[in-house]
């Protein structure tokens, strides 16, 4: 049970690497309108964070709050909802 602790704290250090890799790979056509507010790597951990702590968006929201230094973000509960939808 350690080992597979140990490689899943592993992993997660490892997570923004991941996700820089995979936003690296994704090229996105620009669309009439507003430009995005977040850059799609921020997004898309957002959107992990989410999941991972499985709350609320509000909850959310108050959780970014306390881990903006981690995040270098600031988003509402509105902002996490969409990211829902894309």
């Amino acid at each position: 049970m350690e080992k597979k602790r140990e490689l899943v704290k592993k992993r997660l250090r490892k997570l923004p690497e991941y996700v820089r890799e995979a936003v690296a790979m994704i090229r996105i056509q620009k669309k009439a309108g507003k430009p995005k507010e977040i850059d799609l790597e921020k997004r898309v951990m957002l959107f992990l964070f989410a999941r991972l702590v499985n709350r609320s968006n509000r909850d959310v929201e108050e959780l970014l709050e306390l881990f903006k230094p981690l995040f270098g973000l600031k988003a509402n509960y509105k902002t996490i909802e969409r990211q829902y939808c894309r």
